[in-house]
């Protein structure tokens, strides 16, 4: 199971973005790209939003988990990064799936 950090969109977004008809594995395939996309975005947000010092503690943390619930509480508008990014990421592959 992966962690929060790394699971950020779920299987419906082939519902919303009508793309039903890729197989399990090119959805699967692709449920891994837009996660690690998101994510990235997701973290750069982050770093842009917290101080040298934190970006430097968020750093030495061990997990995955302890580093969610530092951000939590440095960033305390988390979770709205988070929609924000996921639906910047679908509107970009309905507009590509429009162009293809």
């Amino acid at each position: 199971m992966a962690s929060p950090m790394h699971q950020l969109i779920n299987g419906n977004i082939f519902v919303e973005l009508g793309l039903t008809s890729l197989s399990d594995g090119e959805k699967a395939d692709m449920l891994e790209q837009i996660n690690d996309v998101v994510l990235k975005r997701v973290m750069l947000r982050v770093i842009e939003l917290i101080s040298d010092e934190q970006a430097q503690a968020l750093g030495m943390l061990p997990t995955d988990e302890d580093k969610l619930n530092y951000i939590l509480k440095a960033v305390p508008n988390f979770g709205e990064l988070v929609e924000d990014e996921i639906q910047k990421m679908k509107h970009e592959i309905a507009a590509a799936s429009l162009v293809s």
